[in-house]
């Protein structure tokens, strides 16, 4: 009987370094013609894990040429019983139990429990569409998810908390007792964990989602106290110029079992957050100009100070230096067919108009 290269290496070895009685050797050597064989000849199973199918092999050669595979690997795969692409090796005296009349019978309980225990156990859960799909081995997760190895590795034992918008969990830990993982719920708890994403909204009515607070001061370079105030604040006072803060919850919709931003709930928030601009006219000059703050406003119209446009803008001065008029500039504004504030010439001067009527009228009330 031959001996394979590998063994008869091996052999060869012991036989020149170790030993140097005869008896001994030729034990030896009895003893790896022997497991050679067992090793070699033996009947094999394939389990397909995916499909449950068991197929039988007269020995390794036999099911090396109907896999492509190498001897060396069939018999790697034997010693652990990891999978190779989707199935299981096994020993035929493994998986078979002698019968009363001598024959051997395929053991259906052990190769169930072969099953069970290749059973795709790593959860993977999208944590912005609730998608989930299960995987057998790291690698499989890793190159369908594109995350690295080290990162489910340490996700499946515990050791990190972010996993780049995905859940990572062990499904053999989650499972009740038919078998079942209520997917919902490990969503919650997870989601109740995390921190709540926020928008950014600014002025011309451009948005942009980060997943947390800390994700936005690293994106944006705003400081965090700056960007937590302003999820607190619920008043008109922003300053233009400066963007607005707020938790996605408050102006997201679910849309097709997806939550997606809600655009008159933005314009809503742009409308009632930020300070109101200010229309100023020069009656002399005839032309008008908008601001966002009383500085402004102040270097625009000279001589004018802050106290009296802010007086002029609420309606408590009429005219200031008999020239000029400042309006609240959502006073003079119209919508146009996307729903956008766009200043109105007509309305410009129907407010001054009336600014001018009143004036007289109070002027002539004082004459008398």
């Amino acid at each position: 009987m031959k001996i394979a290269p590998l063994f008869n290496y091996t052999f060869n070895r012991v036989n020149k370094q170790l030993f140097k009685n005869q008896k001994t050797v030729s034990l030896i050597s009895k003893d790896t013609v022997s497991f050679t064989s067992s090793i070699y000849r033996c009947p094999i199973y394939a389990l397909n894990l995916e499909t449950k199918e068991v197929t039988k092999y007269d020995d390794t050669a036999s099911a090396a040429c109907a896999f492509g595979y190498t001897r060396q690997k069939i018999y790697n795969h034997l010693s652990d019983e990891t999978p190779a692409d989707g199935y299981v090796f096994v020993r035929s005296i493994d998986v078979e139990t002698k019968q009363k009349d001598g024959s051997e019978k395929l053991s259906q309980k052990r190769i169930d429990e072969i099953f069970e225990k290749h059973k795709p156990n790593i959860l993977v859960i999208n944590l912005e569409s609730g998608e989930y799909q299960y995987y057998r081995t790291i690698s499989e997760a890793s190159s369908s998810t594109g995350l690295q190895s080290k990162y489910i590795s340490k996700a499946l034992n515990g050791y990190v908390s972010n996993t780049f918008g995905y859940i990572i969990k062990n499904a053999a830990e989650l499972r009740d007792r038919n078998g079942n993982i209520d997917i919902q719920s490990v969503l919650d708890e997870k989601r109740a964990k995390m921190p709540r994403p926020i928008y950014q909204i600014n002025i011309d009515g451009s948005f942009e989602k980060f997943r947390s607070v800390i994700d936005a001061e690293n994106k944006t370079g705003v400081k965090r106290a700056g960007i937590y105030k302003q999820l607190k604040l619920k008043t008109k006072e922003r300053d233009r110029s400066l963007p607005i803060y707020v938790y996605a919850d408050e102006v997201e919709v679910e849309l097709n079992n997806k939550k997606t931003p809600d655009i008159k709930k933005i314009q809503d928030i742009i409308r009632t957050r930020y300070k109101d601009s200010t229309i100023g006219v020069d009656l002399k000059e005839k032309k008008y100009r908008e601001f966002e703050s009383l500085e402004e406003g102040c270097s625009y119209f000279d001589g004018v100070k802050k106290s009296e446009i802010s007086e002029c803008k609420s309606g408590k001065t009429k005219i200031i230096k008999g020239r000029y008029m400042f309006f609240n500039s959502d006073s003079v504004k119209q919508k146009d067919e996307q729903d956008r504030l766009y200043l109105d010439d007509d309305m410009v001067k129907e407010a001054v108009l009336r600014r001018l009527r009143l004036y007289r009228r109070h002027i002539r009330n004082r004459q008398f």
